[in-house]
């Protein structure tokens, strides 16, 4: 597209009647969080937390329960990805809430609160379990506690500040090259179609590389 997005539609004959989409903003790695431990298990959810202007998240919350998106937003320190897999009709809308995302997040502080509380009740939940040791300790032990390697110690987000995690959203979103991939039974000039109406008339931003983004 004009602005830079780069879309890719692939048309499935799937029996499952949900497409699958992600969007992919990859940022340059040398433009990483100071702290990248705080990004992958926070970033998303202080950004769909924190709600869009005209709608703080408690209302947007109530608003989605009609849908089944199975929206989503995960991070890594040098990558935002959105992703959900709406029915065929809802295809525009789930266009819609990705672009509102990328134009009028809110970042509230709500945001933040909810992401460390989320945080928290994990932790508690997989105090003492053997998949907690396995998957986030061990290998912590392995790489010798090296950033992004399984969970930090809750003492990480419990000294954590909204400010530095905010900062990087906002620049990701703002600059990053996207990608947007969906795959599934829809009609390639319908979905096409919708994306220019969303996505691809945002403003401009870097033109995203022709490396295929990671399986979705």
């Amino acid at each position: 597209f004009a602005n830079g997005l780069r879309a890719i539609v692939m048309r499935t004959d799937g029996k499952s009647g949900r497409l699958r989409l992600a969007l992919q903003l990859a940022r340059d790695p040398a433009k990483r969080l100071t702290d990248p431990e705080l990004v992958g298990p926070m970033a998303g959810s202080v950004l769909v937390y924190g709600g869009l202007e005209a709608h703080p998240f408690d209302a947007l919350r109530r608003y989605l329960q009609r849908y089944d998106l199975g929206f989503g937003v995960s991070a890594t320190d040098s990558e935002l990805r959105f992703s959900s897999q709406p029915a065929p009709d809802d295809l525009g809308f789930a266009l819609d809430l990705a672009a509102a995302y990328l134009t009028a997040p809110a970042y509230r502080p709500q945001g933040f609160e909810l992401a460390r509380t989320d945080l928290d009740r994990s932790y508690r939940a997989m105090a003492g379990s053997a998949d907690y040791t396995l998957g986030y300790k061990m290998p912590r032990h392995f790489y010798d506690n090296a950033p992004g390697i399984g969970l930090p110690p809750e003492s990480v987000f419990a000294a954590a500040a909204p400010g530095p995690i905010v900062e990087w959203l906002k620049g990701v979103i703002k600059t990053a090259p996207a990608t947007l991939v969906i795959v599934g039974k829809v009609d390639p000039d319908v979905a096409l179609a919708e994306i220019a109406r969303t996505l691809g008339a945002l403003p401009d931003r870097p033109a995203a590389s022709d490396r295929l983004p990671d399986p979705i």
